[in-house]
């Protein structure tokens, strides 16, 4: 069936509107309808009895009558429900048209006139006001938008409509208000009880405080009071309430519980105390313990141990035992109770392995295995699983995970990517430089190198430097063969080895070079030959191709110098405008540098019974040998009053008697030698230039700047 709808004029709050003439139309039109069903009713009844409608006579018999009662009772239902109809009561008028039915179910009055009563109630609105105390709740009315109160609901259907009437911090209220009528009722006030509940907090044992706090939102708990159990708290409003209970010694206790509208709620809690019995296999494992997640663990021993004084409820423990993995455990301790608690670390044994070898392995930043084992080792480990990593001087970290288990062979392999580089030299002896730094001497090879590129340097006195660079790809060998060129000449500010073999070191206070040992008899028979090759003379006392040449004059001594720069000219050794020489006594007395005394050859300490091999002791800064001791050395110089002040301002002993004659100066001492004063570093000694008797007597050259 379809339902119009009824435009209704504006409202007007509590007051019944005006009668419109269609209402009472249409109570007309079931009057009408009313009392034609009356008539028709009562000229079918005569047709019955003159027997003109035998059909319907027929019929009526068949009907029970009414009795006498039944009839009165319909008679006056009927009437009662006409005036309803005149009242436009059209609940009242339906539900006592259907009453008639029910007792004379074919009473024509009844039946056509229920089908118009609803007909006028699908049309029918109403509506109702609701005010409340306090102002401002919220009113739901079924399908209704809420309302803020005062409320006001219109257009209603005809019906009954279930309303909850709330406000924050009341208790809410449920209505049934009847819509029976076409206007806006009044439907009175609703006044709002505040909600409230009770807490009850309590402990053993008593008189241990507490605070309460508002938790309905965790982040903004607030705190509402503070007290002692046992505590009952009246009047709190409802919702989420934490509560913490301290005592010393214990963890606090939180319990957070809902507060309901005049009901009862408690919370109740019992400190007690109670004990552990810890051991663990190995033995000697540290203890550690806290009582709350949110305070540091304590060290409270070793196994085994009984800790008989503890707060009853949840305790942490961890066991340590050396770089083993840790133990954790959450234990709950019983209050009265002792538990006993065995912890036990299952072994096996590990062998740790890295291609290539000589890898470091760590565990959580810690070393595995002794202070300075490197794969391959072995090293015993509790089960467990564990994330390691290797860690290679030239190669980086390789990263493993191993499963430890007693019942069989662990091993952990950790691979790094690599290649090898093989450097060799025509000549070979050459040194290498990566990043200026030495690397080593071809042939070089370099088994481990990390993948990428590279650039060395190859060098060799007297030979200009050569670069290779190349890609060292992993599993690969990069190999390097390179020819040296040839280059005589001496580079200035370099050290080399001279065509003799000696060699020369470059003294930059000098500007020149100085050998780092005396000539050696070698050396000088080599350079001393008459023109049929043969040696002209080998003057030493004590024979030796390693000692120093000895009892050779200064002539014997300047001849050799000559003698060799023209050799080595000629081979091309000597660079532009430097020639061999003696040392002047300045130079010799710069180049001594800082030999020492008890470095030198001399008979101070014990006595010596002949002169001792080139290059013997230590060298000074310079990298000269023997400066001091094993042979004096000639110099240029004559011994002049110029030289015999530099002695004496050196606080060293002088000969006044020899300044001014025919005498060459040596310095540095002799192995024969055993007078501090022969022996300290400024003193000079003279001879004539043509002394060749003394076996104590060598020299050493130098390669510096012509004059």
């Amino acid at each position: 069936m379809k339902t119009e709808r009824i435009l209704l004029p504006p409202r007007r709050h509590h007051v019944r509107p005006k009668k419109s003439l269609l209402p009472w139309s249409v109570a007309a039109a079931i009057l009408i309808a009313v009392l034609g069903c009356l008539m028709a009713f009562y000229m079918g009844y005569s047709r019955g009895q003159n027997g003109t409608d035998p059909k319907t006579a027929q019929a009526s018999q068949n009907e029970p009558a009414l009795s006498a009662k039944e009839a009165a009772q319909v008679e006056k239902l009927l009437a009662e429900a006409r005036v309803r109809v005149a009242e436009r009561d059209w609940l009242k008028a339906g539900n006592l048209y259907r009453s008639v039915l029910e007792v004379d179910g074919s009473n024509a009055e009844a039946k056509v006139t229920l089908p118009l009563i609803e007909q006028n109630l699908n049309k029918a609105r109403g509506g109702f006001a609701l005010t409340t105390d306090p102002a401002g709740a919220t009113v739901t009315v079924a399908d209704q938008p809420p309302q803020q109160s005062p409320a006001e609901f219109t257009g209603l259907p005809f019906g009954k409509y279930s309303v909850e009437v709330s406000l924050e911090g009341y208790e809410p209220v449920r209505r049934e208000i009847k819509v029976d009528a076409e206007e806006v009722r009044d439907a009175g006030k609703v006044t709002l009880v505040k909600s409230a509940g009770m807490l009850s907090i309590s402990s053993e044992p008593e008189d241990v405080p507490f605070e309460l706090y508002a938790a309905d939102k965790e982040d903004d708990a607030k705190l509402v009071l503070e007290g002692k159990t046992p505590a009952d708290l009246n009047g709190l409003p409802p919702g989420a309430y934490k509560v913490v209970m301290t005592r010393d010694d214990w963890p606090a206790f939180t319990r957070t519980v809902e507060v309901q509208h005049n009901r009862e709620t408690s919370v109740s809690h019992v400190f007690a105390r109670g004990g552990l019995q810890i051991t663990s296999d190995p033995a000697g494992a540290e203890v550690w313990l806290r009582t709350s997640l949110k305070e540091n663990s304590r060290l409270v021993g070793e196994t085994p141990i009984s800790l008989s004084d503890l707060p009853a409820g949840r305790v942490y423990l961890e066991l340590r035992q050396g770089d083993w993995p840790s133990i954790r455990r959450t234990v709950d301790v019983a209050g009265g109770k002792e538990q006993k608690l065995d912890f036990a670390w299952k072994r096996g044994l590990v062998t740790f392995q890295s291609d290539p070898p000589g890898a470091a392995v760590y565990m959580d930043g810690d070393r595995v295995g002794a202070t300075d084992d490197t794969t391959p080792f072995q090293w015993e480990m509790p089960e467990g699983d564990y994330d390691m990593e290797a860690r290679h001087e030239s190669l980086g970290f390789a990263e493993s995970m191993i499963s430890v288990r007693s019942s069989r062979e662990n091993e952990a392999k950790f691979s790094f990517d690599y290649g090898s580089v093989s450097i060799s030299s025509d000549p070979p002896g050459a040194d290498v430089f990566v990043n200026g730094e030495p690397v080593g001497k071809t042939p070089l090879r370099q088994p481990v190198v990390r993948p990428g590129e590279y650039r060395y340097t190859v060098s060799k006195e007297r030979y200009q430097p050569a670069i290779v660079a190349g890609t060292v790809n992993p599993g690969q060998t990069l190999e390097f063969n390179t020819r040296l060129k040839f280059e005589p000449t001496p580079r200035i500010g370099q050290h080399f080895t001279n065509g003799q073999g000696q060699e020369m070191r470059w003294v930059e206070g000098l500007k020149g070079w100085v050998a780092a040992e005396e000539v050696s008899q070698g050396v000088y028979e080599a350079i001393i030959v008459n023109d049929r090759g043969l040696l002209s003379n080998n003057p030493s006392q004590f024979k030796g191709k390693d000692l120093p040449v000895d009892s050779v004059s200064w002539y014997q001594a300047d001849h050799f110098c000559q003698r060799l720069t023209v050799e080595e000219r000629a081979a091309g050794l000597v660079p532009p405008g430097y020639a061999y020489s003696l040392p002047s006594d300045e130079e010799w007395s710069f180049f001594v540098g800082d030999a020492k005394l008890e470095d030198s050859i001399n008979s101070a300490a014990v006595e010596q019974k002949s002169t001792s091999p080139v290059r013997s002791g230590q060298p000074n800064q310079y990298g000269l040998y023997n400066t001091r001791g094993n042979v004096w050395e000639w110099c240029e110089n004559w011994y002049t009053l110029e030289i015999l002040r530099r002695a004496e301002n050196a606080g060293a002993p002088v000969n006044r008697d020899w300044a001014g004659t025919e005498r060459k100066i040596l310095r540095g001492g002799a192995w024969n030698r055993s007078s501090k004063y022969d022996l300290d570093v400024g003193y000079r000694l003279a001879a004539p230039p043509s002394d060749d008797s003394r076996r104590d007597a060598g020299f050493r050259v130098v390669l510096l700047p012509e004059n």
